[in-house]
């Protein structure tokens, strides 16, 4: 609700009955708001939205006196399908000669300035008004109302003028201006309440316009008045986070060029196996094919259609060549299971919906100008390729070599034009293209291309589970024998008593090996309280006596000498200042003695319920004296609202983030010059059952000579170096990591280095269920 408006508007409120005197009171040229009704969400807000008005304004071409009476107040003209091409060279939209009535729709009153610049170059304005309530009266004859057009108006200048104040428009006014074209359009007495909530939609609905993957051939800018600080220009938001994206490129020789990106697993863990296999030596899955994530193949109509009709293909060339652009996104993180057989890349689910609440959809844009409402959410035509259809029908697996894929997680765009695809013509209401048989073909060939997208993932994640299969043959085997085991035992009366005997030693084996993984857990411990007494030898070999002797030794000095005699004398010959750097020696030294006691506690060897955030934070306790002196931060972070708790030995999370933390520490003492120096370990809920933990820093990250990231955890591998080139590494560190991470079923993954990170791993562990002790 404005604080106040002006006495023509108030004027203009009182002439459509709507009282403004009950509200505002007018004093001179201006009517101020009374203060008990400035409440926005107030019935008397209501009243001022006939005042809102609506401009749109462009720098295009412009109309002449001409266009304007033989074209744009003509209903139904061809003159866009005789002249297809605007003077700057644009495809014009629209070929029906009635997009202009939309206006009819948005207010009651409407006011055109335009301006373009003659053959003799001189510039030429005018203003058409029109009252579209003229229309709506009784009685009415077409012929009879008219609209009013005056010519060397200066309309369009003021328009450009109001939106050069605009932050932001200021260039783009400024050349309209000097080039002297372009066109404005202001309507009045608006028929609808423009809240805040419509604006953001009518922000989204033209955020896709224009299809995300093209250049521009116009930009579009939104301000509110009401709202300076929304103001700002609409972009097609594209989401490059996908799993696969498809290009496909029909050309005039009955040929289709397709280019596709494969995101979705990493590749470099990909099993050397899976290549040997039948289905992946043919291109395009080759292991060459995949060193690289885009690969591109050419394809012929009759080799996409194998056994069609010539009809079919004769209505398919009279389409014309188009492209079309399709993105598949997975929506669910993968179970546990699913992360042992595929190496997939991870990914953020929830911003992957959110884009695709907005973005989703396969959507038709002819000459890059959106056709409705194809794709449209919430639409009878979101889905108008009946891609649900084909999903309930067949609700394969991907790991299925005829997996359809869900309507829901899949984007694309369709480039046509309105030259080359001259069959595919808008309905007259411009709700979408007619569907004729060329359009049903038009259909075909799009679905077609998607099949091309679903039988790649398909293949690839079907030959990787059989890969998975052949290689975890042993252990599918253990599982269904000791499953079997425990039916048998819990039926023994439906069983011979040799076959109970075996499913008892089935147990007995079971709980043995038990027992044996849980001593292996102080084993792993051992292995890495080693690792770190050997790699701090040097610091450990300068305790040569108890702590507390430097003290003792400044007392007896004192007494024949006094340190104040001392205080000019330079700090490197004075025997204080030597005892107390003695003594911090001294102090370090504890400090190991008590990380390597604290690591081996007897508390620590039981499995229990362990609080993530408060074990972290004793850790960081105990590394901030060896931390804090090399400048080295380590920076803790928790979901919010984060209290799982993850049942496991305290000794095997304290192997997992010393054996990180001494890397890092190393990496940063040895191979890192200036600037900061970060640890950050982030705890998440991965899932109802899981714990997702990521470990970063900023140092140099894995060396250039492991070229699998993978190889890192292999035993017996490492790459730390002494000043002479030989090796100074246990190779035993990351081995004892992956180690506990998979005793606990749970997954671990290792990065290179990017812009965001040195060194980077991902892995997730058990939550502990309340019942569990």
């Amino acid at each position: 609700m404005p604080e106040e408006i002006s006495k023509d508007e108030f004027g203009r409120l009182k002439s459509w009955g709507l009282s403004p005197e009950n509200h505002f009171d007018l004093v001179g040229e201006t009517a101020k708001l009374r203060p008990c009704l400035a409440d926005e969400h107030s019935p008397e807000a209501k009243l001022v939205q006939h005042l809102v008005t609506i401009s749109v304004i462009d720098d295009g071409a412009g109309m002449g006196d001409d266009a304007i009476r033989d074209a744009w107040m003509v209903i139904g003209t061809a003159n866009k399908e005789l002249e297809s091409s605007s003077k700057l060279g644009r495809t014009r939209t629209g070929a029906k000669g009635i997009g202009r009535f939309a206006l009819d729709r948005l207010g009651a009153q409407c006011q055109l300035h335009s301006s373009i610049v003659n053959e003799a170059g001189e510039s030429q304005t005018l203003t058409w008004m029109v009252d579209w309530n003229k229309f709506e009266k009784d009685g009415a004859v077409l012929d009879e109302v008219t609209a009013t057009i005056e010519l060397g108006t200066s309309g369009f200048k003021d328009d450009l003028t109001s939106a050069a104040s605009v932050q932001g428009l200021e260039p783009h006014a400024r050349k309209a201006a000097k080039e002297g074209t372009g066109t404005s359009i202001t309507i009045s007495e608006v028929r609808d309440d423009w809240s805040s909530d419509t604006i953001k939609k009518l922000r989204r609905t033209l955020g896709v316009l224009a299809p995300p993957d093209e250049q521009r051939s116009f930009n579009i800018y939104l301000h509110d008045d009401r709202d300076p600080n929304q103001s700002s220009g609409v972009a097609s938001d594209v989401l490059e986070d996908f799993d696969y994206k498809l290009t496909a490129q029909v050309r005039g020789n009955d040929t289709v060029e397709f280019t596709l990106v494969r995101n979705e697993l990493n590749h470099d863990e990909l099993p050397k196996a899976l290549f040997m296999r039948k289905d992946m030596k043919k291109e395009p899955f080759t292991r060459e094919s995949f060193s690289d994530r885009t690969v591109s193949y050419v394809k012929s109509l009759e080799e996409l259609f194998p056994g069609e009709s010539e009809l079919f293909f004769s209505r398919a060339r009279s389409i014309g060549p188009f492209d079309v652009v399709l993105r598949f996104f997975k929506l669910q993180m993968p179970s546990k299971a699913e992360d042992r057989q595929y190496p997939y890349r991870s990914f953020q689910p929830q911003r992957r919906r959110e884009w695709l609440d907005i973005f989703g959809g396969i959507r038709i844009y002819r000459d890059n100008f959106g056709v409705r409402p194809y794709g449209e959410p919430n639409s009878g035509a979101y889905d108008w390729l009946s891609l649900g259809q084909r999903r309930a029908a067949n609700p394969a697996a991907p790991t299925r070599l005829n997996w359809p894929v869900p309507p829901q997680n899949i984007a694309g765009t369709v480039n046509i034009s309105r030259i080359e695809n001259s069959v595919l013509v808008d309905q007259s209401n411009r709700e979408g293209i007619i569907e004729t048989e060329e359009f049903r073909v038009f259909q075909s060939l799009i679905l077609r291309f998607i099949n091309e997208l679903e039988r790649d993932r398909s293949r690839v994640l079907y030959n990787l589970l059989e890969t998975f299969k052949v290689e975890n043959a042993d252990k599918q085997v253990l599982s269904e024998g000791l499953k079997l085991a425990r039916e048998i035992e819990a039926k023994p009366e439906s069983s011979s008593d040799d076959v109970r005997k075996l499913a008892q030693t089935v147990t007995v084996q079971e709980n043995l090996l038990k027992e044996q993984a849980e001593d292996q857990v102080i084993l792993r411990s051992l292995a890495t309280l080693g690792t770190v007494m050997v790699s701090f030898a040097h610091e450990m070999g300068q305790l040569n006596t108890l702590a507390g002797r430097n003290q003792q030794l400044a007392a007896l000095l004192a007494r024949h000498l006094d340190e104040k005699d001392f205080a000019k004398i330079n700090e490197a010959l004075n025997p204080f200042a030597i005892l107390r750097d003695m003594e911090a020696s001294d102090r370090k030294a504890a400090q190991w003695f008590n990380f390597a006691l604290s690591a081996v506690r007897s508390g620590r060897r039981r499995r229990s319920n362990v609080d993530m955030r408060s074990h972290l934070e004793e850790l960081k306790v105990v590394w901030d004296g060896f931390l804090r002196p090399r400048e080295i931060e380590l920076d803790l972070n928790f979901e919010d609202g984060f209290a799982a708790e993850i049942l496991a030995f305290e000794i095997d999370i304290d192997s997992i983030f010393n054996n990180l933390i001494l890397n890092s520490f190393e990496a940063f003492v040895d191979g890192m010059g200036g600037g900061e120096r970060q640890i950050r370990i982030f705890i998440y809920t991965k899932s109802k059952k899981e714990v997702g933990i990521v470990y970063e820093d900023n140092g140099p990250g894995i060396h250039n000579s492991i070229k699998d990231p993978s190889e890192i955890f292999e035993f017996n591998v490492t790459t730390k170096k002494d000043r002479d080139g030989k090796g100074t590494g246990t190779g035993l560190g990351m081995w004892i990591l992956e180690s506990v991470v998979r005793s606990y079923d749970g997954t671990v993954r290792a990065y290179r280095k990017t812009e965001d990170f040195g060194f980077r791993l991902e892995f997730s562990l058990p939550i502990a269920k309340k019942s569990e002790v």
